[in-house]
């Protein structure tokens, strides 16, 4: 094997040329580039394990070297960030947003949210968002030369609506000329409470949450209720139970923390609803259910349930729980279960690997049809 080497000056150093190895050096592998000769006076670098090894980092798809030192404080301040977000979420902040824009359903949702607030002993947000606003100038301006009279039309019957109703309730009134997309999900960020109006104008129409409304529901990370037009809020309200429907398949403090609480404020019965398809097991050859099977399935169901609520009701002695176990398919037996309750409580659990924020088909099934107002509430 010859020894290959190209000088480029008689005073530069020689650059030995790919597929060949320096005099005195053990053969390279063919194809790859031998490696340089260490400067004068600088150290070698560090190849063996150890604590400035690197490691491979993975991150929204990306890669790249870290030094496990550097690594672990970066996971560190990761999760520190993430708690933080978490305990901004959990902190109460005293306001029910509730979106305006005129419609029947919108006035339904203010009245509802305008009790929630008196339930909750907080403030009352009115938001309407509208990106063509003009600017409001100071002191507002007479009617006929006011550019915004129809939104301030609008927030003013809607903040006499409340007053006349709940007279000693504290009322903000907030317009903002943003996307009402954008807008609204600021405002939940700051809110314990988000109250939309839903579009219910027959059977037919159960069909149409509205565009916003799903979008809302999906992005916000904090509990949004949704209204119908053609539910009175006041009498209903106060009168039913609240109801919450389980999973049971992976933690869901938050929402059994929501639905306790609701039920504590309105001082009535909590119903919990897990709906459970029946195994495979439970059925015969002939496409029958074994009764026995079927039992022990239930059972095991109602064990399970009982489990998830045990440390709840300690927390929440004087609330009444009723337990339900439905066999059959999650959304049929929530709603089965809905007829005559005053506020129906859901989760959807935030999937951060998912490529998009998005609702499942049982929540789905239940804003679209639920026969009172649907709260929706994210958790981990």
């Amino acid at each position: 094997m010859e020894w290959a080497a190209i000088l480029t000056s008689s005073s530069s150093p020689p650059r030995w040329s790919t597929g060949s190895c320096a005099p005195g050096a053990a053969p390279c592998s063919a194809g790859r580039a031998a490696p340089r000769p260490a400067a004068r006076g600088r150290p070698p670098r560090q190849t063996a394990p150890g604590p400035g090894r690197a490691d491979l980092c993975r991150r929204d798809g990306a890669e790249w070297l870290m030094p496990e030192r550097t690594r672990s404080s970066t996971l560190e301040v990761w999760a520190r960030m993430r708690r933080a977000r978490q305990e901004r979420s959990e902190a109460m902040k005293d306001v029910i947003t509730a979106g305006v824009d005129g419609t029947p359903e919108s006035l339904s949702a203010i009245l509802w949210a305008a009790e929630e607030a008196r339930l909750r002993r907080a403030r009352l947000r009115l938001l309407h968002a509208w990106v063509l606003l003009a600017p409001e100038p100071t002191p507002r301006p007479a009617a006929e030369q006011d550019q915004n009279y129809w939104p301030h039309r609008t927030m003013d019957e809607a903040a006499t609506a409340v007053r006349t109703r709940f007279p000693d309730l504290p009322v903000e009134q907030a317009l903002v000329s943003k996307d009402p997309l954008e807008a609204l999900k600021e405002a939940a960020e700051q809110s314990d409470l988000l109250v939309l109006g839903s579009r219910d104008l027959g059977p037919v129409s159960r069909y149409a949450l509205g565009e916003l409304g799903l979008q809302l529901v999906a992005h916000t990370a904090f509990p949004t209720v949704l209204v119908r037009a053609r539910q009175d809020t006041t009498a209903a309200e106060r009168a039913g139970e609240v109801m919450v429907g389980l999973s049971l398949h992976g933690p869901c403090e938050t929402l059994l923390a929501f639905a306790f609480d609701s039920a504590a404020r309105r001082g009535g019965t909590l119903r919990a609803v897990h709906g459970r398809h029946l195994p495979a097991y439970a059925y015969n050859r002939g496409g029958g259910v074994e009764p026995i099977a079927a039992e022990e399935a239930a059972q095991d169901a109602r064990q399970e349930l009982a489990a998830a609520l045990q440390p709840w009701r300690e927390k929440y002695p004087d609330v009444r729980v009723d337990d339900r176990v439905v066999m059959e398919s999650p959304a049929p037996a929530l709603l089965h279960s809905a007829a005559d309750a005053g506020l129906f409580i859901v989760g959807r659990r935030r999937r951060h690997r998912l490529p998009g924020p998005r609702i499942g088909h049982v929540v789905q099934a239940v804003v679209h049809h639920a026969p009172c107002p649907v709260a929706v509430v994210p958790h981990e």
